[in-house]
């Protein structure tokens, strides 16, 4: 059982997410985690959603108050999207039952709200390309390096290759979508990362990989959304946290 020093709430479920999540990992990447826990009564009282992070040399992870993970879903927001398909994951005892119908509707609920997921990923897509030269406080080692932020670079063309391959299987397998086997394609996002590319060489690629998905954008704001699903969901975490909170669970 993976430990996560300095959480000081309640943990309902955690996984793994990023690189290791898309078989895009080497050597040098970290096991990265998601860690969803329960409010505390004064957090509730005091309107509060906690959150947490730790980056070090064994252990790099961010935790949320559980009430996020609906409103984050509905966003479109792939960064928590991903933690539905996690190959890694474990719930505690007493969200299992939630987090078991949680993960067998989880195509239903990755695919909620297909015009947010647009918007979501255009957001990024134009946020890491803005980057791109000015890197992260973590990231101005690789602009150094390369004459510009390849880990950006990666979440900038991953980010809109997501879109496409998602339309092209239906939006019925998301896991499919963020997932590089080994193969090209696989060889390809890595060498990104690997500053393989010159900055004119990778804007040139993205530019055109954009041109090329904007045409879809039609597609993903013409799909209905599900109300009904935000709303189980928000109702489920709902009564698993008043559960937790009198003392029930």
């Amino acid at each position: 059982m993976i430990k996560f020093p300095d959480i000081d709430r309640r943990i309902f479920y955690w996984c793994v997410v990023g690189s290791h999540n898309y078989n895009l990992n080497d050597a040098d990447s970290d096991r990265d985690y998601k860690v969803f826990v329960c409010p505390t009564f004064d957090d509730l009282y005091n309107g509060y959603q906690y959150s947490t992070s730790r980056v070090g040399t064994e252990l790099d992870y961010n935790a949320h108050d559980i009430r996020k993970l609906t409103a984050l879903l509905w966003k479109g927001n792939i960064n928590f999207i991903e933690t539905l398909f996690a190959d890694e994951y474990r719930a505690a005892e007493i969200g299992e039952g939630l987090f078991a119908d949680v993960l067998a509707r989880r195509e239903d609920l990755a695919r909620m709200n297909l015009p947010n997921l647009w918007d979501a990923c255009q957001g990024m897509y134009h946020n890491k390309f803005k980057l791109l030269e000015k890197g992260t406080s973590g990231t101005r080692h690789l602009v150094n390096k390369y004459g510009y932020d390849t880990k950006q670079a990666l979440h900038c063309y991953r980010c809109l290759d997501l879109l496409e391959r998602y339309n092209a299987n239906g939006f019925t397998d998301f896991k499919q979508a963020i997932w590089y086997e080994e193969g090209p394609e696989r060889d390809f996002i890595r060498k990104i990362k690997q500053g393989s590319f010159t900055l004119n060489e990778f804007t040139g690629m993205v530019q055109i990989k954009q041109k090329a998905v904007i045409r879809l954008g039609e597609i993903y704001k013409s799909q209905a959304t599900n109300s009904d699903l935000h709303n189980w969901l928000n109702n489920q975490l709902r009564e698993l946290i008043k559960a937790v909170i009198t003392g029930l669970r």
